[in-house]
Order: structure tokens, then C-alpha cells, then sequence
């Protein structure tokens, strides 16, 4: 991009590190401009998933499996969009069997789920952009009760990451950009088929006996 003059280029740099809900929005439509929406969204998607994919290291994806896997109960904190991401995670995991609770957003109403969390739990945190006093009370509280914390992020650096027992990468974009759920829902759904795999024989016996029950009083239920 050509700047006129200097006071030009200012404007530029402080549009790019503002992260309001406008600027974002504003940045969206100067990249579609007169391009085609959907093909633009696709690209930043493809480029998003091609991120995600390239930090993703296998072994750490199969350490999180494992966590969730042979954890009593999985909490998850996810504040704000990541909202939708939980509760897509919690639908496709009870299927497996796993016991999954959605914590407070904020307040004191998270402290109610974590006096429950113990070493034979496991925490899923989303950690986008910031870290929020919420995240740090959850990675301080870890310490004491010990359960291990799975954090997603779309930040290469985040503060405190290092106190996570695994860290996965999702792609989004960057601070000033119009952020994409894409690279995050790969996660997820890896997330969730790994879990699967791990417990093939309680998944598929789960997924046959919903498979029956669907069977057996599909008259009276239909599906909507």
C-alpha cells in the first residue's frame, strides 16, 4: 500500500492497532471491495486453516486428546464468540460420554466451577487476543488444585502460555482484522474426533444406541 505523506501512514498504523468491532468491520469491506465476498472469505479462510495446520504440532493435538480423554469432568472458559464453540464441543463430546461443563464468562460465578475442578479434571481455555482476569485466576487456581489447562489461542506469543499444560494455535487473523472462526473450529472438531477415537468402542456403542432410541420413538419425537 502507497502512503501520500507521512501523517498518512500514522493514520494507517493507529487504524491497525485499534481492535474495535468498526475497525474490523471497516477493514472487512477494504479488503473485499470490489471483489467477489464469498471468494474473498474463502481465501482468508484457506489462510487461516493453512496457519492453523502449519503451528498445529501433532503431538501436542494428541497430549489434549489424551487430557480430555481420562478427565472426570472437562470445564470450559469461552468468553464471547467463543461461546458457540463450547456448546458445538459439549454436543459432539456427550455423545462420547465426556462430561463437559460450560464455566461463568466472567465474575464471580466462575469461581462456582472452579471449586469443583481438581486434579482429576482438565480446564479448556480459549485465550483470543487478550488475557482476561478470568484466564489468570483460572492458571493461578491450577497451581493449588492441579488440573491440567488446555489453552487455545490465537496469538503466537500470549502471556502466560507457558502454564498450560498444552497450547494449540488457531489461526484468526490479526488484532485489527475481521476475525474468523474457521481456524478454531478445526481445532474443535479435531478436538472431538480424536476424543472419539480414543474411545472407539464406548463412541460407536453410544452413537448405536442413539441410533435406536431415534428408531424407537422418532414418531413421537421427529426431529425439528
Amino acid at each position: 500500500m502507497q502512503y501520500r505523506h507521512a501523517k498518512d501512514f500514522k493514520n494507517r498504523l493507529r487504524f491497525r492497532l485499534e481492535s474495535t468491532p468498526s475497525v474490523k468491520m471497516r477493514d472487512a469491506i477494504e479488503r473485499t471491495d470490489d471483489n467477489s465476498l464469498p471468494q474473498t472469505l474463502l481465501d482468508i479462510c484457506t489462510h487461516h486453516l493453512q496457519e492453523t495446520r502449519r503451528y498445529l504440532r501433532d503431538d501436542q493435538l494428541q497430549r489434549a486428546v489424551n487430557i480430555l480423554s481420562e478427565a472426570n469432568t472437562v470445564y470450559v472458559y469461552s468468553p464471547g464468540p467463543c461461546a458457540g464453540l463450547a456448546e458445538f464441543m459439549r454436543y459432539r463430546m456427550a455423545r462420547f460420554g465426556l462430561n463437559l461443563k460450560i464455566m461463568a464468562p466472567s465474575g464471580h460465578e466462575l469461581l462456582e466451577s472452579l471449586l469443583h475442578a481438581g486434579g482429576k479434571d482438565a480446564v479448556l481455555i480459549f485465550g483470543f487476543v487478550h488475557l482476561l482476569p478470568e484466564t489468570e485466576v483460572i492458571l493461578d487456581y491450577a497451581r493449588e488444585a492441579g488440573y491440567p489447562v488446555i489453552l487455545i489461542t490465537d496469538r503466537l506469543v500470549y502471556p502466560r502460555a507457558q502454564e498450560a499444560e498444552v497450547v494449540l494455535y488457531a489461526g484468526r487473523g490479526e488484532v485489527w482484522e475481521f476475525h474468523s472462526m474457521a481456524g478454531p473450529t478445526y481445532i474443535i472438531e479435531n478436538l472431538i474426533l480424536g476424543v472419539g477415537l480414543s474411545r472407539k468402542e464406548d463412541s460407536l456403542g453410544n452413537l448405536d444406541k442413539l441410533q435406536r432410541l431415534r428408531v424407537q420413538y422418532g414418531s413421537k419425537l421427529p426431529r425439528n
